[in-house]
């Protein structure tokens, strides 16, 4: 019985980590405007499918079993290339939701946690080198997620800023409850006997965690979610009333202006902060002063307006108003 659920768990994991990189591909392929923060997101979901199938094989292959905890323990490259790549494209998923460039700091973070991974191993056998080897990955995560909730407060975002502090909060919460784990697995659980060496990889909740984020995941890019909902099958529509119609209001230059505005942001897939600094750069406002009014550093506008460039395909600022103005001058949207 123990043997068959396991097999449906190992199962159910694999099944949802690789439903969620279907669909996330899917989406990449379909939703010009998401790209820049679904690329990070497929990468980060391949490399949890990987893990996923490097632990299965060592759960149920036995010869890949007994070399997996072998080389682990003097040579955990598998498992470094795996968190290598899941902390890269955290950090660049951050930086893509977020519209700005990866940072030294961030790359200096980078290098640090693949230096540990690379020589805590080479201290020896024993638990307490394994539980350094884990551990430096949850810090990472940890000081992650508390940098990502100092951003929020300082810098709060345009969009999608409840959904953000859910997520980092988890990943944060979670990352403490995987510490704590591997703490008791690595020093009550695994043996490290050289003839009966014994090392329990998967992490419970480590698997909640990622089972959530899979979760998150869906309630951000899932499309369609603000539709109306069908009338009821069956049901008659109610007769119109007999009334005179009333008499449709003029619309004023200056809605008129906006809703021009708003078409114009649609077609170019800018994001909500993107757009207050378009609409800004429009009303002819300097960099200095688009920093000023929405209370962000000066690298955070020109990432912004590098965004906004690539996304409406000029290099300057006059060509970017020019191309409004010819759409302006289009029939109205």
């Amino acid at each position: 019985m123990g043997e068959l659920m396991s097999f449906l768990y190992e199962n159910m994991i694999l099944l949802v980590h690789t439903g969620a990189l279907a669909f996330a591909v899917c989406l990449y392929l379909t939703r010009r405007q998401d790209r820049e923060e679904l690329l990070p997101v497929i990468g980060f979901l391949s490399f949890c499918l990987l893990d996923d199938l490097v632990l299965d094989a060592s759960a149920t292959v036995p010869v890949f079993t007994a070399f997996y905890d072998r080389s682990f323990l003097t040579s955990p490259s598998i498992k470094s290339v795996i968190y290598l790549g899941m902390g890269y494209f955290t950090l660049l998923f951050w930086a893509r939701v977020r519209a700005r460039r990866f940072t030294p700091i961030q790359t200096a973070a980078l290098v640090f946690l693949g230096l540990w991974l690379f020589f805590i191993p080479l201290a020896g056998l024993n638990a307490a080198t394994n539980w350094l080897y884990f551990t430096g990955y949850q810090v990472f995560s940890v000081l992650t997620a508390l940098y990502a909730l100092w951003s929020l407060r300082h810098d709060p975002p345009a969009q999608h800023g409840r959904w953000l502090r859910v997520l980092v909060w988890t990943v944060l919460v979670m990352s403490l409850a995987i510490a704590a784990e591997d703490s008791f697995v690595i020093f009550k659980v695994d043996s490290y006997d050289p003839d009966a060496l014994s090392i329990f990889s998967r992490n419970i909740s480590e698997d909640i965690l990622r089972l959530v984020l899979c979760g998150l995941f869906f309630v951000r890019y899932v499309p369609g979610r603000d539709s109306l909902p069908e009338a009821p099958a069956g049901a008659e529509a109610p007769a119109p009333a007999e009334t005179e119609p009333e008499p449709v209001p003029e619309e004023s230059p200056a809605a008129l202006e906006e809703r021009r505005r708003a078409a114009f942001f649609r077609s170019l897939g800018l994001t909500d902060r993107e757009i207050e600094i378009m609409s800004l750069i429009l009303d002819d406002a300097n960099n200095q002063q688009i920093g000023e009014t929405l209370h962000i550093s000066q690298g955070t506008v020109k990432a912004h307006i590098h965004n906004i460039y690539q996304k409406s395909g000029v290099t300057h600022r006059y060509e970017l108003v020019r191309q409004y103005e010819s759409f302006r001058a289009g029939p109205p949207a």
